[in-house]
């Protein structure tokens, strides 16, 4: 993920809300509430995380 934040600099990502494991990791580094969708095929709740790289 390191390498990831910075090639890209800001990321967006999504997972599943029931997804505990997957938020943790996202979490761990750095990565922000965005916000929510349904997903289609599943009717589950998506979360849309972001990451702000940080200048400087």
């Amino acid at each position: 993920m390191g390498k990831a934040q910075q090639l890209h600099g800001d990321l967006e990502v999504e997972v599943f809300q029931a997804n505990l494991i997957g938020r943790r990791f996202y979490a761990r580094y750095g990565f922000q509430l965005w916000g929510e969708t349904i997903h289609e095929e599943t009717g589950n709740k998506m979360l849309r995380l972001k990451f702000t790289a940080r200048s400087g």
